[in-house]
This record gives structure tokens, C-alpha cells and sequence, in this order.
């Protein structure tokens, strides 16, 4: 009973279980300790993938000196009083720009050192640029882990994530993937299906498992949609659907429980945390990656501060145990409203709503056939 009450399977009779989940999203969601950049340092961008939701924010514009200056300022006048600093480098293709990279990277580092804080970065790079000098570049500015994207064999893949000028870029991040493998960190994988490429998952994966390269490399499926309306809605998976691809593809991989299992959210990503902001090259502020580009989503540049807006007040504000459908459903504990973003147009309910009995069961019987037999 004591363990079902630690790990929240039950409550006691006098605890109002919603009001206990507004509470520590709250309370995770204002939290001081955690710092979280995601850093653009070009808008520019060697592709042009028909889904991008980026299209028409392309430019290139490059961090300057002075707007790395603010940055850093930024982030020494947070330093008394965090313990983390995570930060994403982002784009664009953040790789166009990695000697300013390498800059922000030491002087980040510096100041983590010098006040005792914990440092993480990440890196989302379309991998066309990850070559072995640039792969001993983030090595050494700690960047942890990278996502890279393949959308199926090279056919399909250069179909649809192709070079600003046309040409196929299968080959060469395959290429880049294989020949630097010792040296990467771990790589994220993201296969964007929609109607058209939903085998493409299962090819991916066979690719990995021929080349031995499952230590480092974990491939999961993109779910592709039409944010600002850059794509053709009807090619779009339903989250339904989606939900489904994505549990069967889990469930044929090594080791799937922990990827399986129902986690609990405390709040939704970086966009409502308090303590987090996604910087554009030029200095802007926004809250969202899906936003960055578009001026009229900004809350703040570096060089003004962070501006209370509207933009700023949806998604810190954005509450799913006030919301009269969300307050009584199920998965709240497990969705709280779904992504912010998307919750300021038309609200997306979290796959588990269409696979948690198919996840609990699963992991349910990998427990069974993997427990130890008893002495």
C-alpha cells in the first residue's frame, strides 16, 4: 500500500488528485534551478524539405559578435542562481555556422565551471555537414547527443529533404553517419512519416542493424504536420494513426519497455517553463522552436529583455486542468493539454490516448518473460 501511494497509483481519501497535478505542474513549470537555450545561430539552411515548417523565414542572417556578446551576458547574469544549463543549437542548419558554435560553447562552459554549474548540450542537424572535424568540434564543446533525420532509403529520402539546389543528400549522411561512428555521440534518429513513407521506418531500422551501429544510433518516428500550413494537410497522419505506427515500431525493438512505458508529465517542454527561451540569430526571443522566425510570435530580444506579451502569457498560462474537455479525461496526467503550440490552434491529444493498454500490456509481459528465475 505504501509503495502504491509513493508511486501515486492511489491517493488518500481527502486529496483532490487535480488539483494536485495543477500543483506540480506549476511548481515544475516555475522552476529556478534549470536553465534551457535553444540557440540559432543562422537562419540559413543547406535544404529545403517539402515539410519544413520554416518556409519563408529562411534567411542569412548569421549570429554577430554583438548579438553573441548579449547571449553570453544572458546567461552570466543567470548563473547565481541555476544548478543546470541545457542548451540545444538549432536552426536553420546550426552546422553552417560552427566556429560560432565553438565560441559560445567555451564561454558557456567557462562560466559553468566557474559557478558550479551542471552543462548539456544537444544538437538538431540535419547531418549533411556532420564530417569527421566538425564531429571532434562537438565532442569538444560537449554536445551530448545529436538528432539527425532520414526519411527511408535514398529514393525516398532525397524526395523529399533535398539540397537548396536540388540535389539528393541520402548518400552523404549515411555516409557521414557510417564513417564517423566511433566518434559521434549518440544520434537520435527521426524517420518523418506521413501517408506516404510509413515502411520507411522498418528500412531504417534494418539499415541500422546491418551496420551493427544500434549502441549509438536509435531511430523513432517523426510525426510530420502542417504547422503554418507548409504542407498538405490530407498527407498528414492522423494522431490516431500515428500513435499506432509509432507503438508497433517500439514494440519490435531490443530492450522497448523503458520506451514503451506511460511517463508522467509535469509540464509540456521548454515552451511553458519559465526558466527557458529559444534565441534567434538576430537576438529575438520566442518561446517555441516552431516559432522562431516569425516576428510577430517574438517575446523579447536579448538586448530589451523578455516582454510579457500575449505569446508569452498563452503558453506560460495554458492550463489543461481548467480546460472543461481536458480537466475529466483520463490521460491528463500523462498529456496535461498536449503541446503548447499546438494547443494555441487545435488541440492534439497525446498517443497514449490510442496505445496506453497495448503499452501496459506489453511491458507487462516483457517483465514476465525477462524476470530472473527464482534460486
Amino acid at each position: 500500500m505504501s509503495q502504491l501511494l509513493y508511486g501515486g497509483f492511489i491517493l488518500q481519501d481527502n486529496m483532490d488528485e487535480l488539483e494536485l497535478i495543477r500543483f506540480e505542474m506549476q511548481q515544475s513549470r516555475f522552476q529556478s534551478r534549470h536553465l534551457t537555450l535553444t540557440i540559432a545561430p543562422t537562419a540559413d539552411c543547406n535544404f529545403r524539405c517539402v515539410y519544413c515548417y520554416e518556409k519563408g523565414t529562411y534567411s542569412h542572417c548569421k549570429m554577430s559578435d554583438e548579438t553573441a556578446d548579449l547571449l553570453v551576458h544572458f546567461v552570466e547574469s543567470q548563473a547565481q542562481s541555476i544548478q543546470v544549463l541545457s542548451v540545444c543549437w538549432y536552426g536553420g542548419e546550426p552546422l553552417l555556422e560552427m566556429k560560432r558554435i565553438t565560441d559560445l560553447s567555451r564561454k558557456f562552459i567557462e562560466i559553468c565551471e566557474k559557478n558550479d554549474i551542471s552543462y548539456n548540450a544537444s544538437m538538431i542537424t540535419n547531418g549533411y555537414l556532420l564530417s569527421k572535424k566538425n564531429i571532434e568540434k562537438l565532442n569538444k564543446a560537449k554536445v551530448s547527443m545529436i538528432q539527425v533525420t532520414l526519411d527511408g532509403d535514398k529514393t525516398t529520402h532525397d524526395q523529399r529533404r533535398f539540397l537548396a539546389d536540388g540535389q539528393g543528400t541520402y548518400q552523404t549522411i549515411i555516409q557521414n553517419l557510417f564513417e564517423n561512428y566511433d566518434q559521434l555521440p549518440h544520434v537520435s534518429l527521426r524517420v518523418n512519416i506521413d501517408k506516404t513513407n510509413v515502411d520507411s521506418l522498418i528500412r531504417i531500422r534494418e539499415w541500422i542493424q546491418e551496420n551493427h551501429m544500434e549502441e549509438k544510433i536509435h531511430p523513432y518516428a517523426g510525426h510530420v504536420q502542417s504547422i503554418f500550413d507548409t504542407y498538405d494537410s490530407n498527407t498528414c497522419l492522423e494522431i490516431g494513426e500515428y500513435s499506432q505506427i509509432d507503438f508497433s515500431f517500439i514494440s519490435e525493438m531490443p530492450n522497448h519497455e523503458r520506451l514503451l512505458y506511460p511517463l508522467r508529465l509535469f509540464n509540456c517542454c521548454q515552451a511553458d517553463t519559465m526558466l527557458s527561451a529559444v534565441i534567434g540569430c538576430d537576438g529575438s526571443i520566442y518561446r517555441c522552436w516552431d516559432d522562431i522566425g516569425r516576428q510577430e510570435r517574438r517575446t523579447g530580444t536579448l538586448k530589451d529583455g523578455i516582454e510579457v506579451n500575449s505569446v508569452f502569457l498563452k503558453y506560460l498560462m495554458q492550463d489543461a486542468t481548467q480546460d472543461a474537455e481536458c480537466r475529466d479525461c483520463f490521460y491528463l496526467p500523462l498529456c496535461l493539454g498536449g503541446c503548447p503550440h499546438q494547443w494555441q490552434k487545435k488541440k492534439v491529444c497525446s498517443r497514449y490516448k490510442y496505445t496506453l493498454d497495448e503499452r501496459i500490456l506489453d511491458f507487462i509481459q516483457s517483465t514476465q518473460t525477462n524476470k530472473p528465475e527464482a534460486e
